[in-house]
C-alpha cells in the first residue's frame, strides 16, 4: 500500500491543490490503484492455489479458450466505451441505443465462439476444448448485457464503486474456482470460475448505479458511437497478435502442458509492467496529455515518471530472476519447476514492457498514434521472425527468448523516438535508468552468491529471508544514491494524503 501510495503523488505532482475537481480526481486515483493492487493480490491467490490443485495441461487448455475468446473480441470491438468516456454530455437516449448495440455485440460475440469451438479444438487437436468453448460463450453473451452505468461510474470519477465491483466478482471468481477445483480436479474449475465472476459481475453492474436502460433505438446516435471506435481496428489486430501470437504457436506447436508452463511464467514476469507501468500510465497518460503544448514540463516529468518506474520495477525483474527455482518450487510446486528457465528469461521482457509503456504514453500525449502503431508492427516483425526457429530449437525458453529480443530492438526505437518527441538527446532518456539498473544488479549479485553458498533451501521461510535480503540490498543502494528523490517523494507523501482528506465543500 506504501509503494500505491507513493504512485498516486504522480498524478498529485500534475493537479493544482485547491479545487474540487483536483480534490475528486484525487480520490478516484487512490482508489483505482488500490483496486488495481487487490486485483493483482486476487490474482496472484488465485493462481497459487489452483496451480496446486490442476496441472499444467489444465492452465494450457484454458489458455488457449481465452486466447480464442479474445480474437472473436478484438475482431467485434465496437469503441463504445471509449466514445460515451470522450463525450463531454451523453443523455438517455444515446446510452439506451449504445446498450443495445452492446448487447448485440454480447449475442453476436457468444453464438461466434459456440460455432466455432469444434473448430478450434481441431485445429489444437485438443478435443476438451469444444465443450468448455460452448459453455464460456455464455461469458461472453453476459458481458454484453452489462449496464452501462460501469461506464458512468468511470466518467464521474467514481472509482470506489468501480473498485467495489470490481474486487467482489474477482473474489467470487476466487471462491469458485477454487471450491470447483478441490471437488472436480479439472480445468471446467476454471470455467465454473469465470461464469461465476461474470454472472457476478452482472449483477452488480446493476446495483452499482441507477442507470437503466430502455428499448430505445437511434440509428444517428449508432452511427456517431460506431465510428468513434473504427479507426483503432487496425492497431487492436496488431495488438492481439504481438500479445496472443506467442500463446497461439506454443499451444499450437507444443502442446497444452507447455503452454501452461509458459503462461506462468509470463504472467509472474509481467509483474513489474502490469503491476506498476499500466497503474502509472492510467493516471499519466492524460497528464501527459494536458502537457502538451508545454514541453518543457512534459520532458521533466516524464524523465521524473520513468525514473520512479524504473527504480520499482528493475528491482522486481531482477528479484524473480534471482528468485525464480525457489519461487517457483515453494508457492506453485514442484510440477511447476519446467517454467523456471522460462520466467527467468521473460524477466527481460517484462521490465522492457514496464519502462516503454511510459515512452507509448508520451506517444499518444503528443498526438502520434501514427508511432505507435509502427512500433508495435517492428515489434511484430522481429517476433515472428525470431518465433518460429527458437521455438522449434529450445521450446518456451526459445518462444521467451523471441519475445524477449523482440522486447529489446523496440524499446531501442521507443527510446529514439520518445526522446526526439520531448527535443533531448536518447542519453538524457537512458540516464534515469542507470541508477535502479546497477542497484538491481547489485541486488541479483547477493541473492546469488547467497543461493549459491546453500544458505537458503527451498523452503518457505527461506524465501521470505532472501526476498527481505534483496529489498535491504536494494534499499541500501537507493538510500545512498538517491536521496534527493526520496526525499522529494516523502515530502509530497505528506501533503498529497493531506490534500486528500480535506473534505469537499457542499453546493
Amino acid at each position: 500500500m506504501i509503494l500505491l501510495a507513493k504512485l498516486h503523488i504522480l498524478h498529485y505532482f500534475l493537479i493544482d491543490i485547491g479545487g474540487t475537481l483536483s480534490q475528486k480526481i484525487a480520490r478516484g486515483s487512490a482508489w483505482a490503484f488500490a483496486s488495481y493492487g487487490l486485483e493483482q493480490g486476487l490474482f496472484i491467490i488465485r493462481s497459487i492455489i489452483l496451480a496446486r490443485l490442476l496441472t499444467p495441461a489444465d492452465f494450457g487448455l484454458m489458455a488457449i479458450a481465452s486466447l480464442s475468446i479474445a480474437f472473436f473480441d478484438v475482431l467485434t470491438k465496437t469503441g463504445i466505451w471509449s466514445a460515451i468516456l470522450q463525450r463531454l454530455k451523453v443523455n438517455q437516449p444515446v446510452l439506451d441505443t449504445a446498450w443495445l448495440i452492446l448487447v448485440a455485440r454480447g449475442f453476436i460475440l457468444g453464438l461466434a465462439i459456440f460455432l466455432s469451438a469444434p473448430w478450434v479444438a481441431l485445429i489444437f487437436k485438443a478435443p476438451p476444448l469444444g465443450p468448455m468453448l460452448r459453455i464460456m460463450a455464455l461469458s461472453s453473451a453476459l458481458g454484453g448485457l452489462n449496464s452501462l452505468g460501469l461506464v458512468l461510474l468511470q466518467k464521474e470519477l467514481d472509482f470506489r464503486t468501480l473498485a467495489v465491483v470490481s474486487l467482489i466478482a474477482g473474489s467470487v471468481n476466487l471462491m469458485f474456482a477454487c471450491v470447483a477445483a478441490f471437488l472436480l480436479r479439472s480445468v471446467w474449475a476454471l470455467v465454473i470460475g469465470m461464469l461465476a465472476g461474470s454472472g457476478a459481475a452482472l449483477v452488480l453492474s446493476y446495483l452499482a448505479h441507477p442507470f437503466r436502460p430502455q428499448l430505445r433505438f437511434d440509428r444517428q446516435h449508432a452511427r456517431e458511437l460506431l465510428s468513434f471506435g473504427k479507426f483503432l481496428t487496425a492497431s487492436r489486430i496488431a495488438l492481439y497478435v504481438l500479445t496472443q501470437g506467442d500463446d497461439a504457436y506454443v499451444g499450437k506447436v507444443l502442446g497444452t502442458e507447455p503452454l501452461g508452463f509458459y503462461r506462468l511464467a509470463f504472467r509472474i514476469s509481467s509483474l513489474p509492467d502490469t503491476s506498476v507501468a499500466q497503474v502509472i500510465c492510467r493516471v499519466m497518460l492524460p497528464a501527459y496529455s494536458a502537457l502538451q503544448d508545454d514541453l518543457d514540463q512534459l520532458r521533466r516529468t516524464y524523465l521524473r515518471t520513468l525514473k520512479l518506474t524504473a527504480l520499482v520495477a528493475a528491482p522486481m525483474a531482477a528479484g524473480f530472476f534471482g528468485l525464480a527455482p525457489t519461487i517457483i518450487a515453494v508457492l506453485y510446486g514442484e510440477q511447476w519447476m519446467p517454467a523456471v528457465p522460462a520466467l527467468q528469461v521473460l524477466c527481460l521482457y517484462g521490465l522492457e514492457r514496464a519502462i516503454g509503456a511510459l515512452g507509448g504514453s508520451v506517444i499518444l500525449a503528443l498526438g502520434r498514434p501514427d508511432i505507435g502503431l509502427r512500433v508495435i508492427v517492428v515489434k511484430l516483425i522481429v517476433m515472428v521472425l525470431c518465433l518460429v526457429p527458437l521455438t522449434a530449437r529450445y521450446g518456451i525458453v526459445g518462444t521467451s527468448a523471441a519475445m524477449t529480443l523482440s522486447a529489446i530492438v523496440v524499446q531501442g526505437v521507443v527510446i529514439v523516438v520518445t526522446a526526439d518527441l520531448l527535443c533531448v538527446p536518447w542519453s538524457t532518456v537512458v540516464q534515469p535508468l542507470l541508477k535502479p539498473l546497477a542497484g538491481s544488479l547489485l541486488m541479483l549479485g547477493v541473492l546469488y552468491a547467497v543461493q549459491r553458498a546453500a544458505l537458503c533451501p527451498q523452503r518457505f521461510w527461506a524465501l521470505g529471508v532472501l526476498t527481505a535480503l534483496g529489498i535491504a540490498t536494494y534499499g541500501g543502494f537507493v538510500t545512498a544514491f538517491e536521496k534527493r528523490m526520496l526525499q522529494d517523494l516523502r515530502n509530497k507523501l505528506r501533503s498529497w494524503v493531506a490534500f486528500v482528506k480535506v473534505p469537499e465543500p457542499v453546493e
